[in-house]
C-alpha cells in the first residue's frame, strides 16, 4: 500500500473487504390493466387494497369486465406478501387517450453574443416553442430529412420557430416520442434545461416558472398556488425546491470550465397525489436526467470504466430515454459557437399536447390497441439495474385482445359476448379460428420476450382464453352435452401454446370463479393473479425454488369454483403439453396440481422450481459481480469472487434448492488470452433439486417367513 506521509510516523487506512451477497427478499409482481381513473404511463407500487381503490377506482369499484380483471387480480396479489407494481393502460382507440394524437416537439431557438454566429463564442437558448407534428413529419425528422438553418450567418438570431416549416431554425429539438400529454389538471411530463453557470450561484434558481398548456393548446404560466413544492430557494443547506434537484443532478464537478459547453436536461412528471396533504396540488417526481454537450464530437472519460465515450447529448438521450428523442442543429458545430452554452429561459416546459382525461374516448371505454399499450407500459419496467421484478402477469389481457382484436380494439370489452362460443373450438389453428389464437399469441409473445430476452430475470404467467372454459356470463364449456374435454378444452389449449416453447413462462388450465362484492354476483376471473399470490406466500414461508403447487404449497384461496374439473387421465394429457392442471380435492379444496414451464425440451428448465432457482441465483450473482468491475484480474480478486458468492450458494443448498454446486473462477477459465481481453470468467455449475411429482407406491405381499432384508436387497 502506498503511503502519503514522508517522515517517521503512523498512518491509518481502511480497505473494505467485507462485501457480501444479498439474499433474495420478497416477491415483486408486475400487472397491467384498465381502470376508470388514475395516472397512465406510470409504474406505481400499490401496497393496500384501499390504495388500489383510491388511485384507480375512486372507491366505486370496477364497472366492466376489463376493469374487473385488473381489480380482482390486483386484490388477490395484495392478499399475499407480494409487492405489487401496476401500470394503468388508458382507454381509447389506438394507443389510447393521450397517446394516440399528434406528436409534439419542443423547439429551442438560439441567439449569439455577436452579430454573426461565426464570430460568436457563446450560444444562448431561448424559451422553447411547442410545435405540433404529424406522424409523417415526425418520421421525416427521425430519418434526418429536416432542413436545418445555417445558424444565422448574417444575423444574431437563428430565426423564430412557430411550426414544422420553421422547425429547422431551432438549435435543438426535443420530440415527444412516447406521445404523452398534458391533461386538464396540468398533469404530465415536463423538462428543465440548465447550464453550468447556474450551479455557480449561491442559491438554486434554474427553474423560476412552469409553462404548461391550456384547453386551446396555448402556452401559459402555471400559477404557483397549484404547486405542492417550491421552484427556487436560497437556503443551500436544506432547500425543498425543484431547482435544487436539477442543479444537484451531477456526479462530477459541473462548475468546472470544461463544462461551459454542456447542459443538464432533466425530465419530471407532475401530478396530483391522493397521499398528499392537498390532493388537488401538483407534485413532482424525477423521471430521467442527462448531462451532455451539443458538440457532436465531444467525448469524455466514463465514470464507470474510465474509457472515452460520447458526451453528445442526443446520443445519451436517444439511447436511454423511454419518452423523448433529441435532435440538434448540425450547423452549430460548423461555427464553433458552443464554447459557452447558456439557457436563458429558466422554465419547466411541457412535453406533449393538451388532452383532457375526461375525453369522449375515455367515456366510451374503447379498449384500443392492447399490444401497443402493453409494449409502451413494459418500457417503464425494463431497467434491470434499478428495478427488481419476479413475476409478470397476463391478468386477462390476452383474452381481452382476443375478443376485440378483430376490430383493432375500437370496441368496448364484454366477456359475455357470443364470440366466446367460437373460441372454444380452436381445434385447428390454421383454420378460421386461428385468428383467435393469433391474438392471444401476440400478447403472450410480448410478455415472454420481456421476461426471457429484455430482462432475463423474471417469469410470465399466461392466462388461456376465457372462451375455452366459460361462455356467456357463467356457462361452463363442459356443461354442454355437445362438448367434451378432448375436443373443446385439451386440443384448443394444445394449439394455443403449440409455439410457446419457453421456460420463462407457465400457464394453468382453468379460470376461477369468485364473488364480486361490487355487483353482488359471481364472476369468472383469469387465474394468473391467484397463482402469483401462491408463489408470493411460498417465497415468504419457504424459498422461491420450492415448487408452487400441491396440497402444501398450492392451495387456492378466495374462489368458489373452477371452470373445468378434470380426471387423472385428463390431468395427464394437460401435463404432457406443459399446461398445469387445477383440481378439486374433497376436504382440501382447490389446488394447483403441476409446475411445468412451457418449454417443450425435456430438461431441468421445464419445471418452475428450477427456473426460479436460477433466476434468484443469477440476479444475486449479477448484483455482486458489479462490484468487481474495474478490479485487477488477479488471483486475489478471483478468490474474493468465489468467497463472496459461496454463502449465497450454500444458502440455496442448505435450503433444498440444489444438491451441489461448483464455482470456478481461477486460471482454469481465466487463461492469459481471457485476461488480455479484459475479461473475467466465472463458471457456476448447479445440481438443482428435482421435485417429487410422481410418487409410485408399490405394495408387496410376502410369505410369513420371508426376510424383509433379503427381499429389499
Amino acid at each position: 500500500m502506498a503511503r502519503t506521509i514522508e517522515s517517521p510516523g503512523v498512518e491509518i487506512n481502511e480497505v473494505d473487504l467485507s462485501l457480501r451477497t444479498q439474499n433474495p427478499v420478497g416477491t415483486k409482481i408486475l400487472l397491467h390493466g384498465f381502470a376508470p381513473q388514475g395516472p397512465t404511463n406510470e409504474l406505481i407500487q400499490v401496497s393496500t387494497r384501499d390504495e388500489l381503490d383510491q388511485i384507480f377506482f375512486g372507491g366505486e369499484g370496477p364497472t366492466n369486465a376489463a376493469e374487473r380483471y385488473f381489480y380482482h387480480s390486483s386484490r388477490e396479489v395484495l392478499n399475499s406478501p407480494a409487492t405489487l407494481l401496476v401500470t394503468r393502460m388508458p382507454y381509447g382507440s389506438g394507443d389510447g387517450t393521450g397517446f394516440d394524437g399528434e406528436y409534439t416537439a419542443l423547439a429551442y431557438a438560439a441567439s449569439s453574443n455577436s452579430t454573426n454566429f461565426a464570430d460568436s463564442t457563446g450560444l444562448f437558448l431561448q424559451a422553447p416553442t411547442v410545435v405540433t407534428l404529424t406522424e409523417g413529419q415526425y418520421n421525416d425528422i427521425k430519418a434526418g430529412q429536416l432542413t436545418w438553418s445555417t445558424m444565422g450567418q448574417t444575423g444574431s438570431a437563428a430565426g423564430t420557430v412557430s411550426s414544422f416549416d420553421t422547425l429547422g431554425n431551432a438549435a435543438m429539438v426535443i420530440i415527444n416520442d412516447a406521445k404523452t400529454t398534458i391533461n386538464e389538471k396540468y398533469e404530465g411530463f415536463y423538462v428543465a434545461v440548465a447550464d453550468n453557470s447556474t450551479v455557480l450561484l449561491s442559491g438554486y434558481d434554474s427553474v423560476s416558472a412552469i409553462n404548461t398548456l391550456n384547453s386551446s393548446n396555448t402556452t401559459v404560466t402555471l400559477n404557483e398556488s397549484l404547486l405542492g413544492f417550491t421552484l427556487t430557494g436560497t437556503d443551500t443547506t436544506n432547500p425543498d425546491n425543484i431547482s435544487k434537484v436539477v442543479e444537484n443532478s451531477n456526479n462530477f464537478d459541473f462548475t468546472d470550465s470544461s463544462y461551459n459547453d454542456s447542459l443538464i436536461v432533466y425530465f419530471f412528471r407532475l401530478r396530483t397525489s391522493v397521499y398528499a396533504a392537498d390532493p388537488n396540488k401538483l407534485y413532482y417526481t424525477p423521471v430521467e436526467k442527462y448531462v451532455g454537450s451539443l458538440e457532436s464530437n465531444d467525448q469524455r472519460a466514463s465514470s464507470v470504466n474510465g474509457q472515452m465515450e460520447s458526451f453528445y447529448l442526443p446520443d445519451k438521450i436517444n439511447e436511454q430515454s423511454n419518452y423523448v428523442q433529441m435532435f440538434v442543429n448540425p450547423n452549430i458545430a460548423n461555427y464553433g459557437v458552443v464554447e459557452t452554452l447558456r439557457n436563458q429561459s429558466k422554465t419547466l416546459n411541457p412535453v406533449g399536447a393538451y388532452t383532457p382525461c375526461n375525453s369522449p374516448d375515455s367515456a366510451l371505454k374503447n379498449i384500443g390497441n392492447v399490444p401497443s399499450k402493453i409494449d409502451r407500459a413494459l418500457l417503464l419496467a425494463d431497467n434491470v439495474q434499478s428495478l427488481d421484478i419476479d413475476i409478470v402477469l397476463d391478468g386477462g389481457l390476452s383474452t381481452i385482445w382476443t375478443y376485440v382484436g378483430s376490430s383493432n380494439g375500437d370496441a368496448t370489452f364484454d366477456d359475455t359476448a357470443n364470440v366466446a362460443t367460437g373460441l372454444s373450438n380452436l381445434s385447428n389453428v390454421d383454420g378460421a379460428s386461428s385468428a383467435y389464437a393469433g391474438y392471444h399469441r401476440t400478447i403472450f409473445n410480448l410478455y415472454n420476450n420481456f421476461c426471457s430476452n429484455t430482462r432475463k430475470d423474471c417469469m410470465h404467467i399466461s392466462d388461456p382464453i376465457r372462451g375455452i372454459f366459460v361462455q356467456g356470463e357463467s356457462f361452463k364449456t363442459l356443461d354442454r352435452n355437445d362438448r367434451n374435454f378432448t375436443s373443446n378444452v385439451y386440443v384448443p389449449l394444445k394449439n394455443l401454446y403449440a409455439s410457446a416453447n419457453s421456460n420463462y413462462a407457465a400457464t394453468y388450465a382453468n379460470w376461477v370463479q369468485m364473488y364480486d362484492n361490487n355487483t353482488g354476483k359471481f364472476t369468472w376471473m383469469p387465474f394468473s393473479g391467484w397463482q402469483a399470490a401462491i408463489m408470493a406466500r411460498m417465497d415468504t414461508n419457504l424459498q422461491p425454488w420450492y415448487a408452487p403447487f400441491g396440497l402444501n404449497n398450492g392451495l387456492i384461496r378466495n374462489i368458489t369454483d373452477i371452470a373445468v374439473k378434470t380426471t387423472q387421465k385428463q390431468q395427464d394429457m394437460l401435463y404432457r403439453i406443459g399446461v398445469n392442471p387445477i383440481v378439486f380435492f374433497q376436504g382440501d379444496g382447490f389446488v394447483v396440481w403441476g409446475q411445468k414451464t412451457l418449454q417443450s425440451k425435456p430438461s431441468a428448465f421445464d419445471r418452475i422450481n428450477v427456473r426460479r432457482l436460477f433466476l434468484v441465483m443469477e440476479r444475486a450473482t449479477m448484483k455482486v459481480l458489479r462490484y468487481f468491475v474495474a478490479e485487477p484480474n488477479t488471483t486475489f480478486t478471483r478468490t474474493r469472487v468465489v468467497n463472496v458468492l459461496t454463502p449465497l450458494f450454500d444458502l440455496a443448498q442448505n435450503n433444498e434448492g440444489m444438491y451441489d454446486y461448483l464455482i470456478v473462477c481461477d486460471e482454469r477459465n481465466n487463461t492469459p488470452q481471457v485476461i488480455d481481453n479484459n475479461e473475467m470468467k466465472v463458471d457456476l455449475y448447479i445440481k438443482a433439486v428435482r421435485t417429487a411429482e410422481f410418487i409410485l407406491a408399490t405394495f408387496y405381499a410376502t410369505r410369513t417367513d420371508a426376510d424383509f432384508n433379503e427381499l429389499i436387497s
